[in-house]
């Protein structure tokens, strides 16, 4: 049996290749037709054996630092090695032919990816069975703390294909919720900003949200922002004043119920409560403004007024790190295929494009982003996977077609489908963070 040093060298390198592997897959998976159901109980399997690999590796190096560290641990490093190997080796037939991607049988792989996906999951439960021993057997960590980490481990990541719940009811994106047959809104990027081809009552309402959180009538502001989620499936949370043509350059054109809330100094918990239904702390279009500078996050706002409350709530929290450089480029990218599709019309409304920092705080959620000139339901949906963006047009060309786009940072490929990992954090940590 290894001890605690092999044992995390063999985690490192398995680790490693399981990394490696998922990126693969996943871009074979939006090549093909179809997404082949032992292709996904694969790559689920390679995901969670990822996480607990990684658990693995911290415990292993936590033990090389104690008295126990010469300690053997049941595992079968050859049986691991092996299907590692093995593993990696299918990945690589992939990836050699990435480029003739539709004419591959996967059917010629089929019965390779069931035996692997049996035998990780085996590996898996050795590697549980360890953990659980070390945690009985050592001080190192109390048993409450290593039954916690063996969840979060096995369900630490959920291997799915992208916006799969969602659909358009009453003409706008809706995500399925667990009651049958009921739907809801999801965060919605307001990209229209000029007043030109909304209703009086749609403006009404959003005038009435823009000017309670001028004034700092934030029960006017809820019933604005509850109005847009029953009535128009929109969620106004990062609204701003709609304004003419003519207004379109004025001081404040892009400040938002988040920014006012900081400006008007407002109680803690009222801007807890735009965070925590949606509000962003990365938007930082406020354009031009009388203060120190030019698009200034809330909490910039607040520091710019000493209001060193509301330092803590207003410091956003990360939950996609994709670095900045790399974001840009994705950015880029998704504005060009916007642009390409709607024409002249982006410049001729000044059409807000969105902004992808701000789906740094979002996690695994998707953003709307409805374009209303086009036919009901017309819109763009996207969410980032990592480092690569995935979009799906919505009879945006005034057709019926629906487009996937799977956006690295390098070049854009059309797709059908996409997989995604949707990272799941605990409902504790979540408030912890927040």
């Amino acid at each position: 049996m290894p001890d605690t040093l092999t044992v995390m060298s063999l985690a490192t390198e398995s680790l490693s290749i399981c990394i490696k592997v998922v990126s693969i897959l996943k871009q074979y998976a939006s090549a093909v037709k179809t997404v082949k159901k032992d292709l996904v109980a694969l790559l689920k399997r390679v995901e969670r054996m990822r996480n607990v690999l990684g658990l693995l590796r911290s415990l292993a190096l936590e033990l090389s630092k104690t008295s126990q560290k010469s300690v053997q641990l049941e595992i079968d490093r050859a049986e691991c090695e092996n299907t590692m190997d093995e593993l990696l080796t299918l990945a690589k037939e992939v990836e050699a032919k990435k480029q003739i991607m539709s004419g591959l049988s996967w059917g010629a792989k089929k019965s390779s990816a069931a035996k692997l996906t049996r035998e990780l999951r085996e590996i898996e439960e050795d590697i549980i069975n360890v953990v659980t021993v070390v945690g009985t057997t050592s001080s190192l960590r109390a048993q409450v703390d290593i039954e916690a980490l063996k969840v979060e481990a096995g369900g630490h990541s959920e291997v799915h294909i992208a916006f799969e719940n969602l659909s358009i009811v009453d003409g706008s994106l809706q995500a399925a919720t667990e009651e049958p047959g009921a739907h809801k809104p999801i965060r919605t990027w307001l990209g229209h900003v000029l007043r030109y081809g909304h209703s009086e009552h749609y403006l009404a309402w959003r005038d009435r949200l823009s000017d309670a959180a001028f004034w700092g009538r934030w029960d006017d502001a809820w019933d604005a922002l509850k109005t847009g989620g029953e009535e128009y499936h929109e969620i106004w949370l990062n609204a701003v004043r709609m304004k003419r043509l003519e207004e379109s350059d004025q001081m404040s054109f892009f400040w938002m119920p988040l920014h006012q809330a900081a400006y008007t100094r407002a109680p803690i918990e009222v801007v807890s409560r735009l965070i925590e239904a949606g509000a962003s702390r990365k938007d930082h279009e406020t354009r031009w403004t009388r203060y120190s500078c030019m698009d200034m996050t809330a909490l910039e706002l607040a520091r710019e007024f000493g209001f060193s409350y509301l330092y803590h709530v207003l410091a956003p929290v990360i939950r996609n790190p994709v670095p900045f450089v790399i974001l840009t480029r994705l950015q880029d990218q998704f504005h060009d295929i916007v642009r390409k599709d709607l024409g002249a019309r982006v410049i001729e409304e000044r059409m807000y494009l969105p902004q992808l920092e701000v789906l740094t705080e979002m996690g695994n959620e998707p953003m709307w982003y409805p374009v209303k000139f086009a036919s009901a339901g017309a819109g763009y949906v996207f969410r980032l996977d990592e480092r690569v963006l995935i979009v799906r047009a919505v009879t945006v060309t005034g057709d019926a077609a629906i487009q996937t786009y799977r956006i690295p940072a390098t070049e854009v490929q059309s797709i059908d489908d996409e997989l995604v990992s949707d990272v799941r954090v605990p409902e504790d940590r979540k408030k912890e963070e927040d």
